[in-house]
């Protein structure tokens, strides 16, 4: 297991078929200025105020993981490698391991097997431009080989055995290593040192398109460094130390370790570096700051005392927690735009580090944020059928085997659609009645998709849109549609429990909806996506659809909306059939107020949170139909507002759970949701 993280549902991610990167980049930029990903509040300096991860650590202990060193690209490094923004190299004690993330939270390993076997502490570049002056060029004179690859990553790694130094690698895809350099690349012996010839367990390296900068760590003390090529490395001859122990008595006084170096400008350069007592062992993370990269200052505040640090700043965990006894070997990113990508917390700085467990010896990565705020997700495009696009586009960026087809003109045969889209991990589409949008078809092409399941009857989807998907797009396509809304409705809720006892089994749970307004089944659509619930249409004032409900599988109902949609009849109906305990009614005084209490139920009783909270209008329905996936996916819930204002009930719920919400997806433009509502959100949250 890679991360510890609360238990949460969430939307099957499906690979999806390799795709042509001239067709993704296409698609992309049509819809670059669709999906709008808009901090909350533009970056800031650092504070200091960092805050931990809940569910540390977030990688280990099934391996010992330790001395990560993580590198961050919003353009999932530009098909360099694994489609993944977050990259984390680290070691086991002996060996060098890779793992990927999405968040910077849950991480996943690559493969069963160490990256590079027998060097340890990887410190680790990458440039989109491969190093440009150095590509196809000699490494150095000394070593006259060009490179095997283009160098997109370098790496500077510890050799523990003799000479007990820094080796080099590089790799164009940070998976496949190069380490055929042939002699350490740092200078032990040079004059300068304060310790000669003592062992170099650390070469942090930054990389500015002209040369390398680095920061060693000799025997205890921090060096200032730098190459012109990365392989030959010069000890500054006016400013060799960087940072120096600490006083007696103090927490940095016996050593330091791993320097972790931000360059925001010229001028503006942070550090975070590990400190102890005593010799080695490092318990404490310090913080400096620096005008020119050389000549470091050290925080008052130090060593950080929301890091859990040491001394008096608040000491390290219980023995039986993941930095019980080690606190230190960081790895810090900074993005000026908060990390501005569709998964992650908004923050001006991310840090991963070391710790120990002094019950087990575990070594772990644990993982904190700087300065974190919530963000606004804008889905949306040039109409209902590019926003539900930008969604796809969104929620299945790495494709998905199948879509769902609804009408974007009308809403009847489609509110089921988001439960079978969950049980499928499909995005839902939407299309015209006689005619597939381009944009539409360019995903589906994006997606890699071999199946559609279309919605309706033909009076809805005409048959040239399934000749259109069949002959031009060669899928195979179903159609599920019955005589009326309510026919179709249960062979989309049989559909999705069929799909649901193949993957793994249903939980008998469905909703029960009005066929007449749709409001009330789009509250629901993200927990029907989430668990595949299947949702059942109903008339107002009967007949009675238990029978058709228990028939198909269900074993407990969930009522949506108040007696002016559904009749209380229902309810006896209902439990009747499946008994008292069985059926649940939520309901509210409007529309608005019934998607809060449809939140609600979700985060208390289905395992919901409103961490990506969803916002769609409740005027009409395409948005929140195709949008629902989006918080389906995060495991989160959705709310239905006016175009124009915030109705009352949900910025009440969205006030009182302010602590909770860190993303807001918005689905459409302003004319959908406008920007009043937005602001008036805004204002809610931190």
């Amino acid at each position: 297991m890679m991360g510890k993280h609360p238990e949460r549902g969430g939307l099957p991610r499906r690979q999806g078929a390799s795709l042509v990167r001239a067709m993704r980049l296409l698609v992309v930029c049509v819809f670059l200025s669709a999906t709008v990903l808009t901090p909350a509040i533009a970056g800031a300096a650092i504070t200091n105020d960092w805050e931990d991860f809940g569910a540390n650590p977030v990688v280990g202990p099934d391996t010992d993981a330790y001395y990560p060193d993580v590198l961050f690209s919003a353009t999932r490094f530009d098909g360099h490698g694994a489609d993944y923004p977050y990259k984390m190299y680290y070691d086991d004690g002996a060996n060098t391991w890779l793992a990927y993330s999405e968040d910077g939270e849950i991480w996943e390993r690559q493969g069963t097997s160490p990256l590079i076997v027998g060097l340890r502490h990887p410190q680790v570049i990458y440039d989109p431009d491969h190093f440009w002056q150095y590509a196809g060029e000699p490494i150095q004179a000394a070593f006259p080989e060009t490179y095997e690859v283009e160098p997109y990553y370098k790496m500077w790694l510890w050799d523990m055995v003799a000479p007990n130094s820094v080796k080099f690698a590089y790799s164009d895809d940070g998976e496949t290593w190069h380490t055929n350099y042939p002699r350490d690349v740092c200078p032990r012996d040079e004059a300068g040192w304060l310790n000669p010839g003592s062992p170099i367990y650390d070469l942090e390296v930054l990389y500015d398109g002209s040369m390398y900068r680095g920061w060693a760590d000799n025997n205890g003390r921090m060096y200032n460094v730098s190459s012109s090529d990365g392989t030959t490395w010069t000890l500054d001859p006016t400013v060799p130390i960087a940072i120096d122990l600490g006083a007696s008595g103090e927490w940095d006084s016996g050593s330091l370790s791993r320097m972790s170096v931000v360059k925001i400008s010229d001028t503006e350069w942070h550090a975070w570096y590990g400190g102890a007592t005593g010799g080695g062992g490092n318990k404490g993370v310090g913080h400096a700051t620096s005008a020119d990269g050389l000549t470091w200052v050290k925080d008052s505040s130090n060593p950080l005392a929301s890091l859990g640090g040491y001394g008096a700043f608040g000491g390290l965990g219980a023995p039986e927690t993941w930095n019980a006894d080690r606190n230190y070997a960081m790895s810090v990113v900074h993005d000026a735009g908060m990390f501005d990508v569709r998964r992650g917390d908004a923050a001006d700085f991310k840090m991963w580090r070391s710790g120990n467990s002094t019950v087990t010896a575990e070594k772990t990565v644990g993982f904190a944020q700087n300065e974190v705020t919530w963000r606004l997700h804008e889905l949306a495009g040039e109409d209902r059928y590019e926003t539900a696009v930008a969604v796809s586009m969104d929620v299945f960026y790495r494709g998905a085997d199948a879509v769902v087809i609804a009408t974007g003109l009308d809403w009847p045969d489609a509110l089921g659609g988001t439960a079978l889209a969950g049980a499928l991990g499909a995005p839902v589409l939407l299309v015209q009645t006689g005619g597939v949008p381009d944009a539409v078809l360019g995903e589906i092409v994006r997606l890699g998709a071999t199946r559609a399941f279309v919605l309706g009857g033909t009076a809805a989807i005409a048959d040239p849109v399934v000749d259109t998907l069949e002959n031009q797009l060669g899928l195979e396509v179903t159609r599920i549609g019955g005589a009326d809304r309510y026919e179709t409705a249960v062979l989309v809720a049989e559909r999705t429990i069929e799909e649901l006892e193949a993957g793994g089994g249903y939980d008998g749970t469905a909703f029960v909806a009005t066929g007449e307004e749709f409001a009330d089944a789009l509250s629901a659509s993200p927990l029907a996506a989430s668990h595949g619930w299947p949702i059942f249409l109903a008339r107002p004032d009967g007949p009675d659809v238990s029978g058709v409900m228990a028939g198909a599988g269900v074993t407990e109902a969930v009522i949506l909306g108040g007696p002016a949609a559904l009749a209380d009849a229902h309810d006896a109906w209902l439990v009747d059939a499946f008994g008292d305990a069985s059926v649940t009614r939520l309901e509210g005084d409007d529309r608005y107020a019934t998607s809060v209490a449809v939140a609600e139920w979700g985060v208390a009783t289905a395992g919901r949170d409103w961490n990506w909270l969803g916002v769609a209008t409740g005027e009409a329905f395409p948005d929140a139909l195709s949008g629902a996936l989006a918080p389906a996916t995060e495991g989160s819930v959705m709310l239905l507002t006016r175009q124009g204002s915030l109705p009352d009930a949900v910025g009440v719920a969205i006030a009182d759970n302010a602590a909770g919400i860190r993303h807001v997806f918005i689905f459409g433009g302003p004319v959908a949701v406008s920007e009043g509502v937005r602001n008036a959100i805004g204002a809610l949250l931190p």
